[in-house]
């Protein structure tokens, strides 16, 4: 593939991140300079282009050059949403014929390699979300336990508290508060050592979410409201009960 322009003159696009590191202060100064490569040859800044990420959020933006009429490296190509089949294959047809010598080099899609390199990642998190949902499950049936035993020894006093006119509400709240202190100091527990860990595992990735405060304050109120709720489903249950049998509980 010939260059444009002949007379061994090469243009290349930079990426925003090549055209920094090469010094340019705003990448669009870097368009129409030259400079001459290890061939003594003419090579012209035709264009910049965004920044493209071909390794994992890991590694730092590549400062990378694509050049036409270069030897050797790999040719990239865009293609338009939809069916990619008959576009590959046309390009598959072209460089066939103007790259005889390339006919068995490796080919593939962009998308396929980038999932390839975040496999580990995929695995970490289907561990991480298993035993995660196990956790919630037994601290669950943990509070559950909890607050049906609480609600059992204490039906004389529901009882008692109906007779003199107590509303379930009440009583709920009563027993809510026993139980949320626990859970929001967990929580203030919980919270700087989620951070702490998250913060280290985001640490060894160059580009990555910020860890907000939102994060841990939902998961704080989700925790708290499935207390509240098992402690209101007790509630309900032993005020169903008739006061003249919850005082004649034992």
């Amino acid at each position: 593939m010939a260059p444009p322009g002949g007379g061994g003159r090469r243009y290349v696009w930079l990426t925003e991140a090549a055209a920094r590191r090469l010094g340019y202060g705003h990448p669009a100064d870097a368009v129409g300079d030259r400079y001459t490569d290890e061939e003594n040859r003419t090579v012209e800044v035709a264009g910049i282009l965004g920044d493209v990420r071909f390794r994992t959020a890991r590694d730092v933006d590549e400062a990378l050059m694509f050049g036409i009429g270069a030897t050797g490296g790999t040719l990239t190509v865009r293609l338009a949403a939809g069916d990619p089949r008959p576009a590959v294959a046309a390009v598959n047809a072209l460089v066939d014929t103007l790259y005889p010598e390339a006919r068995r080099a490796p080919r593939g899609f962009a998308d396929e390699k980038l999932e390839a390199q975040y496999r580990t990642e995929e695995r970490q998190a289907k561990v991480f979300a298993l035993f995660s949902a196990l956790a919630i499950v037994l601290a669950n049936l943990g509070l559950f336990g909890l607050t049906a035993l609480a609600a059992a020894r204490r039906t004389k006093e529901i009882g008692l508290r109906r007779v003199v006119g107590a509303r379930v509400v009440d009583i709920a709240w009563l027993l809510a508060w026993q139980f949320a202190r626990p859970v929001l100091a967990a929580n203030l527990l919980a919270w700087p050592l989620a951070w702490w860990g998250l913060h280290r595992w985001l640490a060894q990735f160059t580009v990555r979410v910020d860890q907000g405060p939102g994060t841990f304050l939902v998961a704080g109120a989700i925790a708290l409201a499935v207390a509240l709720a098992t402690i209101t489903l007790h509630v309900v249950r032993v005020t169903q009960t008739p006061p003249a049998g919850a005082l004649r509980y034992e």
